[in-house]
């Protein structure tokens, strides 16, 4: 029995509240949310190397295409760092599109992301009205692939799933897809000794140009023991 108090008669130090245990539940959950956040270092620059603020970050779809998120996150520049600093919730693969005003946007894709991993992402975006159009018929898709620590995948390849149409990496991470019918595809980046990153039922439409950077996750199989 409790006496009026709320405290156990044989307790001299101990007090019991029926509010405490649900306390301590939501506390357990919540740790173990932030265990598994994945933290996002971003800097954008443009085609001068100069850093963009005012930047729109929205989380786009996991890989299944299920999109989430309901809009851009609101990420405050740290301008001495010059990156947008984001941790997220994240259940290995998903898509973060990076926007400013005035500027293209770009589409990046992570796979096999664990938690607790701190990517770093260096996005160039370019002035919409000095942006190259090639075709009324056909689309582009360009960008970099990284490796997590942002580090550059050359020789990676980025196919169109399914088709012959694709491109490898220059020394920079750099590639370049020309001349891709409108349609809706998956588009996957591999290279040697890293897991796939792909992006599923991405729609693609004509007279457009897309700027997708895919970020690989090292294959465990492949990691030695030092």
């Amino acid at each position: 029995m409790l006496n009026p108090l709320g405290r156990h008669p044989r307790a001299k130090n101990l007090y019991y509240s029926p509010h405490i245990a649900p306390l301590i539940i939501a506390l357990l959950v919540l740790t173990s949310c932030a265990s598994r956040r994945t933290n996002l270092n971003i800097a954008i620059y443009d085609q001068f190397d100069m850093p963009v603020e005012g930047a729109n970050i929205s989380i786009k779809r996991w890989n299944n295409g299920v999109r989430i998120g309901m809009g851009p996150k609101f990420v405050i520049y740290d301008k001495k760092n010059k990156f947008y600093p984001l941790s997220l919730f994240t259940d290995s693969s998903f898509a973060v599109q990076l926007s400013a005003p005035g500027y293209s946007s770009v589409l990046v894709a992570f796979n096999d992301i664990s938690p607790n991993d701190t990517v770093f992402i260096d996005a160039k975006v370019k002035k919409q009205e000095i942006t190259e159009k090639y075709s009324t018929e056909t689309a582009i898709i360009e960008g970099y692939v990284y490796d997590k620590k942002h580090y550059p995948s050359p020789s990676a390849t980025v196919l169109l799933e399914g088709t012959t149409i694709g491109a490898a990496t220059d020394i920079n991470g750099h590639y370049i897809i020309k001349g891709i019918p409108p349609g809706k595809y998956t588009i996957g980046a591999r290279m040697v000794t890293y897991n796939r990153t792909y992006l599923e039922d991405f729609m693609v439409q004509a007279d457009s140009i897309y700027h997708i950077y895919f970020i690989l996750s090292p294959n465990s199989h492949f990691i030695l023991d030092p």
